[in-house]
């Protein structure tokens, strides 16, 4: 397979159109468990990528669509992920649906260099088990990323690359040349003038507002003032975006809030219903919240354990020594995960 690109370096300065989501092997990274500052295992091995796949053709296709974020914050989006591929060089890569505006400026421009993904992994083994199911996050841009050896997504900073006006020496210091500046005996001081014109017009042109041709035209100072508008019209215009984007995340905030109440109601009934079943005893409120704590954060994987676990016998056992008809008392607790993982393993041996 060839070397997808993933960095602005090796795509002539420009945004690639994929980026590399985890370096493949076995990595202790920083990280955040359960909210926490930490410190983890990681493997990313190729097994990941049909699980991730799975994980964002299910968000791609719901109302909120998956986004990048910056930070790991809820905010503005600096891309939209397309689908996750294998590359035996480098590791689990995105390929990108795009860029926004913002994300490919702030790339472009060096704004940000890294990109930071978000998973679930498996505690025991370190595997990444896929995305998580509840956010809209598939990874963020950021300056300080959890893999100490992923690469650099936005082109470096060179020093001298920006005008540093603070590196030019003191004017008031011995031995400077500021009596360059001033205007000689016999010239007049037009010419003064001019020379310190052509001065400013080439600070202009090693900043990139002009260039060396325009800098040498008569409406030069037109160029430069339309150059300028042209800047603060363009700010205007991100402004303006930054409100709109500002308006959708206020949707999205509101859609992933109504979202999580179904889940949990589902989860709720979900729990009743297993109830009902003879599954999880009516008394017992320690099964009852971990069940529904176990369906709010993952409710595929969670409702598929709950709907394997067997009717537990027990719930309709008479309590040894009383008549026939008194009222029973049901197996609660550790004493009905132990009964119900029992007769599952009696069935298994049948």
């Amino acid at each position: 397979m060839s070397t997808l690109i993933t960095t602005v370096a090796g795509n002539h300065g420009k945004a690639p159109m994929a980026i590399l989501w985890a370096p493949k092997g076995e990595h202790t990274i920083k990280c955040s468990l359960n909210g926490q500052p930490g410190t983890c295992v990681v493997r990313v091995t190729s097994d990941c990528v049909p699980r991730l796949n799975a994980d964002l053709e299910a968000k791609l296709s719901s109302n909120v669509k998956p986004v990048g974020l910056y930070d790991h914050e809820m905010g503005p989006a600096s891309y939209k992920p397309g689908r996750f591929v294998w590359n035996e060089e480098k590791g689990v890569v995105l390929e990108l649906e795009g860029w926004t505006e913002k994300g490919r400026t702030d790339v472009e421009g060096g704004n940000y260099g890294y990109h930071s993904p978000r998973f679930r992994r498996d505690k025991g083994t370190g595997e990444i088990l896929g995305l998580l199911p509840e956010s809209i996050e598939v990874g963020s841009l950021v300056n300080d990323p959890a893999f100490d050896d992923i690469e650099r997504i936005a082109a470096s900073r060179m020093e001298g690359d920006v005008a540093h006006f603070d590196d030019v020496e003191d004017p008031g210091k011995p031995g400077d040349n500021r009596d360059l500046e001033k205007p000689k005996e016999g010239l007049d001081q037009q010419d003064n003038h001019t020379t310190n014109r052509d001065m400013d017009i080439t600070k202009l042109v090693a900043l990139g507002i002009l260039t060396e041709e325009e800098a040498k035209a008569e409406n030069a100072e037109a160029i430069v003032l339309e150059r300028i508008k042209a800047l603060q019209d363009k700010g205007k215009a991100s402004s303006d975006e930054l409100e709109a984007s500002k308006k959708e995340l206020a949707k999205c905030q509101e859609e992933i809030a109504a979202s999580r109440k179904q889940v949990k109601e589902r989860a709720v009934q979900d729990v009743a219903d297993a109830i009902a079943a003879g599954k999880i005893a009516p008394k017992d409120e320690a099964s009852k919240t971990f069940w529904e704590r176990a369906l709010t954060e993952d409710y595929i994987a969670a409702s598929k354990q709950l709907n394997a676990l067997p009717k537990n016998p027990a719930f309709d056992d008479v309590n040894a020594g009383k008549p026939e008809g008194s009222p029973k008392e049901p197996v609660t607790g550790t004493a009905a995960l132990r009964s119900s993982f029992e007769t599952e393993l009696n069935n298994l041996n049948k």
